[in-house]
Parts: C-alpha cells; structure tokens; sequence
C-alpha cells in the first residue's frame, strides 16, 4: 500500500508540474493553439497518461464503501445533467 501512496504522490508532483506550464494557455486564434499542441504533444500527452494513472491509483486505494459512495455520486451528476 505504500508503494502505491509513493507513486502517487509521485505522479501528482509530475502533473502538477506539467500543469503549470501547459494549463490556462490563451490564444489569439486556433492556427496558434494548434502550433502549440505540435510543439508540446510529448508533455501534452504525458500530461494526460499522468491523469489517467492518478485516478487508477486513486481508485486502487479507495475502500468498497468510497467507491461505492463515489459511483453514486457520478450517478447522480449523470441523472441531473440528463434531465435538464
């Protein structure tokens, strides 16, 4: 169980970092947001990898009653937002 509070605390650091630099970007037009892309892809898609292997941990170390409690939750979101 340590180990995998290590790697994510790991993980979160790595993102955080990344996420300084990459988020919150404004741009005059879509040509010069999709130059940036190009030149940042590898962070970019770095970015995404860390945030999907953060939430698997995440989900790893949560007990059956907090998964539980999340699912419902989600649920709920999802019967709100498909009711309006």
């Amino acid at each position: 169980m340590q180990n995998k509070n290590e790697k994510l605390e790991s993980l979160k650091s790595q993102f955080k970092e990344l996420s300084k630099k990459h988020f919150d970007k404004h741009f005059k037009n879509e040509k010069e947001g999709k130059e940036y892309i190009k030149k940042n892809e590898t962070e970019l898609k770095k970015l995404n990898r860390l945030q999907k292997e953060i939430k698997e941990i995440e989900w790893e170390l949560m007990t059956e009653d907090e998964k539980k409690a999340y699912l419902d939750e989600v649920e709920k979101i999802r019967e709100k937002h498909s009711n309006g």
